[in-house]
């Protein structure tokens, strides 16, 4: 067995990480490496519950396929972003230094987003000399769009410039984060691979209905994953195709002004929000679609377009940054952002032009480029050659040490010689 022992650090603003790390996390380890997970979870105060009181200082251990978990949580302070900043990257480095007393340092660190994941890594770095890689999926550093760039704000740079300079490899999962990355890597060399997907998970259904056409869109319900402009578009698309139906998968702080939209379109009883789903009634919901629709107005990459691609659904996406790099015409159609009459027109072309998008192609896609055999390789080749580079520095240092030791005895050889050659004229002049 590899004796390259991973720890990987996902953001803490998901419930246990969010799936997609423990994706990875298993597909390494599948691979031979030994991976631990490290999750200090961010609880919002309106959630926080006199039970969770105990969770603050824990140190639960917990295993899953072949995955260690170390799970901890920290209470945000509403209104004070620089105090949560600096307040829980001490409670990580506090839990780190609890892992490392009980399992030693790991061999690689992996992290999952600067934001702040990457900050408080970067400090565990400093300590304890742990090189990482850092792969930045959020979107906010889209930047095709300004209110993605306005999510930075001038006293996030510092933290930002020492996460991503101090990381030994830094990963884009897809181009359009790219130039906003540069802004505070310098020079540093940007590699980019996409998020993996499960494609032995996400499959096909044995055969797909044909008695509806069924609009699935899945997203955090907030401004800029632009459901809203879906609800308009599906409503004048509704009104000429009775058998359409939208079917919205997620929740968020936008779920009661999307509700009362959709309540006042042509026919309300065909659009239904699911919800939060698990991964199975996803998957099922996958398969009952005929089309997945993505039209935020800025995305790293869109995983669920690449998950809904391994089940050979065709996608319907705006130009929002990352879908652009990833959804090929074979397999379906980009619009613009931020315009209702695109996402219609999108909408009716995927709707007439719906025997060209052959599932069978769009799978095979999907498992050339997100399959976990082709992501793992690229990660593979990262790790490789950071820790080869960190044994390099390490043989470096130690004989950098050997000189600078073997230059101090042969110094204090020296001075001991001059000593006795000094004592010795000493006693001839007394004579």
């Amino acid at each position: 067995m590899n004796q390259t022992r991973i720890l990987v650090l996902p953001s803490p603003h998901h419930p246990g990480g969010g799936h997609f790390y423990q994706d990875h996390a298993e597909a390494l380890a599948e691979k031979g490496y030994r991976v631990d997970v490290l999750i200090n979870r961010i609880i919002e105060p309106a959630r926080f519950k006199i039970s969770d009181i105990g969770c603050l200082r824990r140190f639960a251990v917990s295993s899953r396929n072949g995955v260690r978990h170390i799970h901890s949580c920290y209470r945000r302070h509403p209104y004070q972003a620089l105090k949560n900043i600096r307040d829980w990257t001490k409670s990580t480095i506090t839990l780190y230094e609890r892992y490392r007393k009980k399992y030693g340092d790991p061999s690689l660190i992996l992290v999952f987003s600067a934001v702040w994941t990457g900050y408080a890594v970067s400090e565990i770095s400093r300590l304890y000399g742990v090189p990482y890689v850092l792969t930045e999926h959020r979107s906010r550093f889209t930047a095709l769009r300004q209110e993605a760039l306005e999510m930075i704000k001038e006293p996030h740079l510092p933290f930002l410039e020492s996460a991503f300079r101090g990381a030994s490899a830094v990963i884009s999962v897809s181009d359009s984060l790219i130039s906003t990355i540069k802004r505070h890597t310098g020079d540093s060399e940007i590699l980019c691979i996409p998020n993996m997907v499960k494609t032995d998970f996400f499959i096909p259904p044995e055969t797909r209905q044909k008695d509806s056409f069924v609009i699935l869109t899945a997203n955090r319900l907030e401004t800029e994953k632009g459901i809203d402009l879906l609800i308009q578009a599906f409503d004048l698309f509704a009104a000429d195709h009775p058998d359409a139906e939208l079917r919205i998968i997620g929740k968020g702080a936008k779920e009661q002004y999307l509700r009362t939209m959709a309540a006042r379109t042509f026919d309300p009883d065909r659009i239904r929000f699911l919800g939060s789903l698990s991964r199975k009634e996803m998957l099922k919901e996958m398969q009952n679609a005929s089309m997945l629709a993505l039209t935020s107005r800025f995305e790293a990459l869109g995983l669920v377009i690449a998950e809904a691609m391994s089940t050979g659904l065709p996608v319907l996406a705006t130009r929002s940054g990352g879908p652009g790099s990833i959804l090929p015409a074979y397999a379906g159609i980009l619009v613009d952002c931020e315009s209702v009459p695109a996402v219609f027109v999108g909408l009716k072309n995927m709707y007439t032009r719906y025997s060209e998008f052959l599932p069978e192609k769009i799978r095979k896609y999907a498992i050339k480029s997100f399959g976990e055999k082709v992501i793992m390789k690229c990660y593979k080749l990262v790790f490789d050659t950071v820790l080869e580079n960190d044994s390099e520095k390490a043989a470096e240092a130690k004989a950098e040490t050997s000189t600078e030791t073997i230059a101090e005895t042969n110094k204090e050889k020296a001075s001991k010689k001059s000593t006795k050659k000094t004592s010795k004229e000493a006693l001839i002049t007394a004579d």
